[in-house]
């Protein structure tokens, strides 16, 4: 009873830190474990685990209770949130200088595919940049700077899926441009909607899931309109591109990602192994970023057939 009335408590502070008020004991060990590598899972407080921001299959290699300053260091000390940031890192730079380069090249390029890669390159840098915020913050002191780091980073997602969806329409449906911009219309309309459940907090795992299918489904939609209705035979020579490319990366690379991050493998199954390298986390980023990638490449390509290949007047 006297624990549950000191959490009912006034936030006290120890140390600069702020700290939800808790017993003395429990203060005790954070204090003993707060900016030390190799804190364990159950060294965390409440609200870190109660959230799902840590997998129970995750036994060590956690640090918390850092000060803002405290956290920007964390990128370089061995935790099993380093390699989650610098693969975000990493890829928002990569992709960047990309950004630049393509914006560099403009003269060169037609406007309707240069609107369309800088979309997608755009796309990449909220989502990177934020997952790298995301990665930094986890282990700050403030429940509140934690969750906003959160919701950046599934905001970020979303921005990034919406990205990469639309030269799958815009290229796919380049011979229908109503369809076309009705599909842009609808993943917009979802996009907004997305962001408006996530930042009302609707973020639980199951709901984030559907979230997810909701987003990636829509392209698919879209290119399964054009194959069953529009255009079976694939008479486009760019939607015969778009269609080998979305089934040989994306279709492939998706249900590896969303398992990968339901089942939570390979953690699952070997509790404690995998605590800092090769946990599902770090393969989820890996998937991401790769689909990232491989769309960015597919804009060089889908561009130069839709120069080659204009449009058949029946289509148009």
């Amino acid at each position: 009873m006297a624990e549950t009335a000191q959490e009912n408590g006034p936030v006290r502070y120890r140390n600069g830190y702020r700290l939800v008020d808790v017993s003395d004991r429990e203060a005790k060990r954070r204090k003993e474990c707060s900016g030390v590598v190799g804190c364990s899972l159950q060294e965390l407080p409440r609200w870190r685990t109660a959230n799902g921001w840590c997998s129970p299959f995750i036994r060590n290699g956690y640090m918390y209770n850092l000060s803002t300053a405290q956290c920007f260091t964390t990128p370089f000390r061995w935790t099993n949130e380093t390699l989650n940031f610098w693969t975000s890192f990493l890829a928002a730079v990569y992709f960047l200088c990309h950004l630049v380069g393509v914006v560099l090249a403009r003269e060169r390029q037609d406007t309707y595919d240069f609107l369309i890669h800088a979309c997608v390159l755009v796309s990449t840098l909220p989502c990177c940049f934020s997952s790298s915020a995301w990665h930094l913050f986890i282990n700050h002191h403030s429940e509140r700077a934690a969750r906003l780091a959160n919701v950046a980073d599934i905001l970020g997602v979303w921005v990034a899926g919406a990205g990469i969806s639309v030269p799958v329409i815009a290229y796919g449906l380049y011979c229908y441009q109503g369809y076309g911009r009705l599909y842009l219309s609808g993943l917009a309309a979802l996009l907004l909607v997305l962001i408006f459940c996530t930042v009302s907090g609707m973020k639980s795992h199951p709901f984030r899931l559907f979230q997810a299918t909701l987003m990636h489904l829509t392209p698919t939609l879209a290119v399964f309109h054009v194959w069953l209705v529009l255009d079976p035979e694939f008479t486009s020579d760019l939607t015969s591109v778009v269609w080998n490319k979305w089934i040989s990366t994306y279709m492939v690379l998706f249900p590896f990602m969303l398992a990968t991050y339901t089942v939570k493998f390979p953690e699952r199954f070997w509790p404690g192994r995998f605590d800092y390298i090769g946990q599902s986390h770090q393969l989820w980023h890996c998937l991401y970023i790769y689909a990232l990638y491989c769309w960015h490449g597919a804009c060089w390509e889908f561009a130069d057939v839709r120069r080659t290949h204009p449009c058949h007047a029946s289509q148009s």
